[in-house]
């Protein structure tokens, strides 16, 4: 990559910021609903397994959670009718852990049932793991096969992360609810459930099943460790990058390569400038938002 046509006499200095192709880390699922308000679900790569066309599920507006990677990015999916289920693959698992993360809101007006579960790929309607339950008056959740006896306390109308854990060896299920960013994963579940069998797990489903039930989920993160669905795995340069060559007061060359599919963005600054921000690197600004000499992504 090549910036040319620079300020001939003053000396430069560049910021640059990574992201990745699928956000941090190499997730197997990674699902926004950055969609237009009121799309469809099953127009945006969801597939329909039941209830198909019946008050299908769409696009509303987006949660934030301080912290998560996919707080504040896109759309939400919008569960508030008894009609269509979808669900969503990834490459199958057949041995290890599987994890999802998402950000869910509820209202004190709801119906108890289950929202989510895994199955496989491509789904197998007799084969449910993972469900995931709210109460009917939307103040708690719960995990497992059938009705839970006990409930996870929420407070309707707040932004709560989920993290889900399923464990094929074991069969075990975990549920954990946090209302603040976790700091790593937690010892012990909030909630567990040994599961009656275990096969590969290959999708994530969204499931409605009564007009009062009223749930917003929002930024899916499936992935094969903690790390990777909650935090995201930042990508690295490999050896020897980024490099910066044949500068001129002109010009200069600079050689971006990374450790996977992914995004570099720079800005050019004069060489006192204060450091910019990883936002204002992003959005190709100085520091406080001023000029850059240049900026660009490649």
């Amino acid at each position: 990559m090549k910036i040319r046509n620079l300020l001939t006499t003053m000396t430069l200095t560049a910021a640059l910021l990574l992201t990745a192709g699928k956000g941090w880390g190499q997730p197997l699922l990674v699902e926004n609903f950055d969609y237009p308000i009121g799309a469809l679900l099953t127009s945006n790569g969801w597939t329909a397994h039941s209830g198909s066309g019946t008050q299908p599920i769409d696009v509303t507006n987006g949660l934030t959670f301080t912290g998560y990677l996919s707080s504040g990015v896109g759309g939400a999916a919008n569960l508030d009718n008894n009609g269509e289920d979808v669900n969503k693959t990834f490459t199958a698992q057949t041995t290890g852990t599987v994890y999802a993360a998402f950000m869910i809101q509820t209202q004190g007006t709801n119906s108890v049932g289950y929202f989510f579960h895994f199955s496989t790929n491509p789904l197998n309607t007799s084969y449910f793991i993972t469900r995931i339950w709210v109460n009917g008056t939307g103040d708690g959740l719960g995990l497992g096969n059938s009705t839970p006896l006990s409930w996870i306390s929420i407070t309707p109308g707040q932004t709560y992360l989920v993290v889900v854990k399923y464990d094929i060896d074991n069969k075990e299920s975990s549920l954990y609810v946090f209302s603040t960013f976790p700091s790593s994963e937690p010892g012990t579940a909030d909630q567990s459930y040994t599961e009656s069998s275990s096969v590969q797990v290959g999708s994530v489903a969204l499931r409605q099943y009564n007009a009062s039930q009223k749930i917003i989920v929002d930024g899916i993160r499936v992935a094969t460790s903690w790390d990777e669905a909650v935090n995201g795995v930042p990508p690295t340069w490999t050896a020897e990058y980024p490099k910066f060559s044949n500068v001129t007061p002109t010009s200069i060359d600079l050689t971006f390569n990374l450790n996977e599919p992914g995004t570099a963005y720079y800005v050019i600054l004069a060489n006192d400038a204060t450091a910019p921000t990883s936002a204002e690197v992003k959005a190709g600004t100085a520091s406080g938002g001023g000029p850059a000499v240049a900026s660009g992504s490649k």
